[in-house]
């Protein structure tokens, strides 16, 4: 059975979270979800089958009378925070009205946390060949063009096409997506790159 992250959020706000995280779980099913009940009803139905879901991302104010069930399973849960309603120090919370530069500083900061293990479950860097992967383990270090050419032995313009590359085949353009893609395969190492 192919593991799933289900989200529990308004249709855009879901829409544009699988956006963000499909490239970073390819190998992942992104559900929606419009409440609560309907997630905890899907996973109850799959009998014993809890780990099929990897994570729950949920908007903080949508749990409800459900939280019995996020709080048996609290390293699965991250709640999704629109700064509209109060804190839960029970799970961890993603701030969702912030830039893309943040956001993705706050899912590395996650995959640090105790989440680590169902964050880092894809661990296949796709279709990338091995000097496209040195290269993106080079942007993922802060390593500006010039020094990924002189770390490799290459040319800059053999970097640019690289980069190129990587970013048609990920389908990510910005250096922190790329850099949470890197971590989040394995590439390399959260304690190399700089925030």
């Amino acid at each position: 059975m192919r593991s799933a992250i289900g989200i529990v959020a308004p249709y855009v706000i879901a829409e544009g979270l699988k956006t963000v995280l499909q490239p970073l779980f390819e190998q992942t099913e992104l559900l929606t979800y419009d409440s609560a009940e309907a997630l905890r009803a899907e996973a109850e139905s799959k009998k014993g089958s809890r780990p099929y879901f990897v994570h729950f991302f949920i908007m903080a104010d949508m749990i409800g009378a459900n939280a019995d069930f996020f709080l048996a399973c609290p390293q699965l849960t991250v709640l999704l925070d629109d700064g509209k309603s109060l804190p839960d120090k029970r799970f961890p919370t993603l701030n969702i009205v912030c830039t893309e530069e943040e956001w993705y500083r706050q899912i590395l900061a996650l995959r640090q946390s105790d989440h680590q293990n169902s964050l880092s479950q894809v661990q296949k860097v796709g279709s990338l060949s091995e000097r496209e992967t040195d290269v993106l383990r080079c942007v993922a270090k802060g390593m500006i063009n010039k020094e990924i050419a002189d770390e490799l032995c290459i040319s800059v313009a053999t970097v640019i096409t690289h980069r190129t590359h990587i970013t048609e085949k990920l389908g990510m353009k910005s250096v922190a997506a790329l850099t949470v893609y890197a971590v989040v395969h394995g590439v390399v190492n959260y304690n190399e790159i700089i925030i």
